[in-house]
C-alpha cells in the first residue's frame, strides 16, 4: 500500500525534516501511488539539498515522463542526470534509453 508507504515516510519527515533518504522514499512511494505533483515536490526538496543528487533528477524525469506526460521536463532532467556523471554504467544506460525513447 504506497499510500500507507508515504505516510510513514511523512511521519519520518516530521522528525528529521532534511532527511534525503525520507524524502527519497516518500517521493517513490507518492510515485507508485499516482500522486505525481506530490512526489515532484520532494524529488525538488532533495535537488534544493543537494544538487547533485542524480536518483532525483531520474526520478523526476519518470514521472514527467510518465505519470505527468510531460516529455520536455522529462528529458531535461534525465539529461541533468546524465551529466552528473554518475558512474554506474547500467544506471547511464538507462537514462540513456529513457532519453531515447522520449
Amino acid at each position: 500500500d504506497w499510500d500507507r508507504a508515504a505516510l510513514f515516510w511523512s511521519k519520518v519527515i516530521d522528525v528529521a525534516p532534511g532527511d534525503i533518504n525520507a524524502l527519497n522514499h516518500r517521493g517513490s512511494a507518492l510515485l507508485r501511488a499516482e500522486r505525481y505533483n506530490e512526489a515532484v515536490v520532494d524529488f525538488e526538496k532533495i535537488l534544493g539539498l543537494n544538487p547533485n543528487a542524480y536518483h532525483a533528477m531520474y526520478y523526476l524525469g519518470v514521472t514527467y515522463k510518465y505519470g505527468l506526460q510531460d516529455k520536455g521536463k522529462a528529458r531535461m532532467y534525465f539529461q541533468r542526470a546524465l551529466d552528473t556523471s554518475p558512474k554506474d554504467q547500467n544506471f547511464v544506460k538507462a537514462l540513456q534509453e529513457e532519453i531515447k525513447t522520449l
